[in-house]
C-alpha cells in the first residue's frame, strides 16, 4: 500500500486501534460507496465518484444487509502487514 495514501497515513497517526485490510482478488467490486453506523444508520451513494445519495439514520434492515456484505469482503481479505499495528484497550 502507498504510503502518499491519505486514508493510510490517518491511519498510522491514530492513537486507537485501525485495522487496513487488502480486499480478496474474489471479492465483488462495488461502484457504489456507503458507511454503516450502529447496526441501524446508513449513508449510501450510488457512484462512489458523485456525492448524490441517500442517509437514513433508522434503517435497520438496510444497514444490516449492508453490513453482511462488508463483513464477508472483510473475513475474505488479507491483513496489511506493510502498516505500524497497535494494541487497543477494550472496554
Amino acid at each position: 500500500m502507498r504510503d502518499s495514501n491519505r486514508f493510510v497515513a490517518m491511519g498510522k497517526r491514530l492513537s486507537s486501534c485501525i485495522d487496513i485490510r487488502y480486499a480478496a482478488a474474489q471479492a465483488p467490486q462495488r461502484a457504489s460507496a456507503y458507511l454503516i453506523a450502529d447496526d441501524r444508520a446508513i449513508v449510501y451513494r450510488m457512484r462512489a465518484e458523485s456525492w448524490d445519495g441517500v442517509a437514513d439514520i433508522n434503517n435497520q434492515v438496510m444497514a444490516r444487509l449492508y453490513l453482511q456484505e462488508f463483513d464477508q469482503v472483510w473475513n475474505a481479505s488479507e491483513v496489511e502487514r506493510g502498516l505500524r499495528t497497535r494494541t487497543a484497550r477494550r472496554g
